[in-house]
């Protein structure tokens, strides 16, 4: 499993942390906020857009033990997300409406995303 990660641009911004299980086709999301240990929940569920062989698919992450409406954990499990490295985008959208594009292929401690 590979672990990856990126940081939103926003100094005292939340963190996200992907850990891909490409052998199960899992991807796994965990939001943290700056100290990078508190979970930061939020309700609507991202969108993994991926760029696949057999063409392109969209899939919704599940939220893991939502609370009120709201996880910090989400997951996505799909045939698609047995492919090494993963190729396409995660849409994800907080609660105070920021909304962040990341590309999949760049994830790593570069923190490639834009806003």
């Amino acid at each position: 499993m590979a672990a990856r990660s990126w940081k939103s641009g926003d100094p005292g911004d939340t963190h996200a942390e992907l850990v891909h299980d490409h052998a199960g086709g899992k991807l796994t999301l965990y939001l943290l906020a700056k100290d990078m240990k508190s979970p930061v929940a939020i309700k609507e569920a991202p969108k993994l857009n991926l760029k696949a062989k057999d063409g392109n698919k969209q899939l919704e992450m599940k939220a893991v033990e939502p609370k009120d409406e709201k996880a910090s954990q989400f997951v996505a499990e799909d045939e698609s997300l047995k492919a090494d490295p993963l190729a396409g985008r995660i849409s994800i959208t907080l609660d105070d409406g920021k909304k962040y594009n990341v590309k999949l292929e760049d994830h790593g401690h570069g923190h490639g995303h834009d806003h």
